[in-house]
């Protein structure tokens, strides 16, 4: 009895193993590249973020100097039979920095499943000094 037992648990312990439903999610950037200092120019008016994606999402910014474009374009993409996206949110920079400081601004992209976030640093204008040669 005890051992008619213990076949029906491995039995029931193999089909739930089996189960042909499994998760998948994606959540990952392709522009700017991970683990690298994405820098823009101090007068930067545009820029972008490519991420994939296997679920829906919002894409926002902390900084008040990025603006995220609300309609992103995307691409489906079939990987191993599983639906992904190729999205890519345009930003705009609405102003110069000005600030005296670089500026750092991050986008934030966000799924049910996860959350990913990529840093824009902007330099402060490089003013060129005027050397008066006298003569």
């Amino acid at each position: 009895m005890v051992r008619g037992a213990f076949f029906l648990l491995v039995a029931v312990a193999a089909l739930t193993a089996c189960s042909p439903e499994q998760e998948y999610n994606i959540l990952a950037f392709v522009y700017p590249r991970p683990n690298l200092r994405h820098e823009l120019e101090w007068d930067a008016t545009k820029d972008s973020v490519i991420f994939l994606t296997s679920d829906n999402f919002t894409v926002t910014s902390e900084a008040d100097w990025i603006e995220v474009v609300t309609n992103p374009s995307s691409t489906d993409i079939v990987n191993d039979g599983h639906s992904e996206y190729r999205v890519r949110s345009d930003l705009r920079i609405t102003a110069p920095n000005t600030t005296g400081a670089e500026r750092v601004g991050i986008v934030t992209v966000k799924t049910v499943f996860g959350t990913i976030s990529t840093a824009f640093y902007q330099p402060v204008e490089e003013v060129q000094e005027e050397e008066e040669q006298e003569n």
